[in-house]
């Protein structure tokens, strides 16, 4: 009766290698499979508002308008980017109106 035992029990290293590897190649397999559906690009269709703090002509607003094609060209779903200026109190106004405008929730301005 222990020898039947002794024979149930044994596993050996070899055979349990080869349970691993069939695991493993039949999961990679199954993940290949499993076709993940293509999502729409997050910008697509949205506009990104760069404010400005300085008046139009600035070295602020040359670099704004110089990044601007780039967001478009590179972000996926090609978003319009806008340059605002809002020039006044040494970017205090382009401050408060970003602060008033776009708070965690509510990334679009509210009321024009």
């Amino acid at each position: 009766m222990a020898s039947q035992r002794q024979e149930i029990c044994r596993f050996s290293v070899e055979e349990g290698l080869t349970v691993k590897i069939m695991i493993s190649a039949l999961l990679i397999l199954m993940s290949w499979c499993f076709d993940a559906g293509a999502q729409v690009p997050f910008f697509q269709g949205k506009t990104i508002r760069i404010v400005v703090g300085y008046p139009a002509g600035s070295t602020h607003d040359s670099w704004a308008r110089l990044v601007g094609p780039y967001l478009t060209k590179y972000l996926p779903g090609n978003p319009n980017t806008i340059v605002q200026n809002m020039p006044g109190a040494g970017s205090v106004v382009a401050a408060n109106y970003v602060y008033a405008h776009c708070q965690a929730g509510r990334p679009e301005p509210r009321g024009g």
